[in-house]
């Protein structure tokens, strides 16, 4: 009996500390619930993303492609994760441009950009007709990570593709790489869900 009064005791409590306003938790509580909160957000796919200062100099050599090509971020969003491609301990950069400029039925533009060190980036890559979602493959060939990406040859079929580095960058149009057997796809996803990152 008395363990069943203490056990209704702490699901009253735990239930009565769901409907405590924000403001009157304390400073301790609000910092566990921010925080759980952005774990949860930063969690996609069900690996947890790895936190990473998004450097303006990424920003800046997209904003130079983009105004090479007649367009601007205002009417050509796009979206950049960061993950490391040669194995360097230093995170490389992907862009999705997106926008009627960018894209096709068949997909988008993507940029590869090497991390350089010191946040500072250097575009390798420009690969066209690039769907979601984008795989870095735990394979590699001289020494960069294999990128498996959708590419759409009519409205109704798409196709995987396998992006290989050649030495100096990754192929340039991806309608012309080979098709990837899903049996050789396994790494990390890549989601592309903000955009202007």
């Amino acid at each position: 009996m008395k363990h069943s009064i203490i056990s209704l005791g702490l699901l009253a409590s735990i239930g009565l500390t769901g409907c405590i306003e924000p403001n009157a938790l304390s400073s301790k509580s609000s910092n566990f619930i921010t925080s759980r909160l952005q774990s949860a957000k930063s969690t996609a796919y069900g690996k947890k993303a790895k936190k990473f200062d998004k450097p303006a100099y990424i920003k800046e050599s997209i904003k130079q492609y983009l105004e090479s090509h007649k367009a601007s971020a205002e009417d050509s969003p796009f979206t950049t994760e960061y993950i490391d491609l040669n194995g360097d301990n230093v995170k490389d950069a992907l862009t999705l441009l997106s926008g009627v400029r960018f894209c096709g039925s068949g997909g988008c533009t993507m940029l590869i950009h090497q991390g350089v060190g010191n946040k500072k980036f250097k575009l390798i890559s420009v690969t066209n007709l690039v769907k979601i979602p984008i795989t870095i493959n735990d394979t590699k060939t001289k020494g960069w990570r294999d990128i498996t990406v959708q590419y759409a040859s009519n409205i109704l079929f798409s196709k995987k593709i396998i992006l290989r580095f050649d030495g100096k960058g990754y192929p340039s149009n991806a309608a012309k790489e080979p098709r990837a057997n899903d049996s050789n796809i396994s790494g990390e996803k890549l989601t592309f869900l903000q955009t202007g990152t």
